[in-house]
């Protein structure tokens, strides 16, 4: 049961058991918008294939592998992503 005089649910109101934790003392504060955005769904897709390139040491097959993708698939997003001469 929750008691509240205004239309909008306050975190305050809420019963221990719901309600949103608390950073502990000391701990960096964090902006009232939340997190900082992790970017478009592009942007994810990007650096996940460029990251499992650099650790497959550039053995697409093997990155292919660990992204859980067909190896024509991984060579079209390079491809997409413009990282298809991404070779370090």
């Amino acid at each position: 049961l929750v008691l509240e005089t205004s239309d909008v649910l306050q975190a305050a109101t809420l019963p221990p058991e719901v309600a949103p934790p608390t950073a502990p003392p000391g701990a960096p504060a964090v902006s009232p918008a939340g997190p900082p955005p992790l970017g478009t769904l592009a942007d994810l897709e990007r650096r996940a294939i460029a990251d499992a390139v650099e650790k497959s040491g550039h053995n697409l097959t093997r990155a292919a592998s660990v992204l859980g993708i067909d190896r024509t698939t991984l060579h079209r997003k390079l491809k997409k992503h413009g990282l298809h001469n991404a070779r370090a």
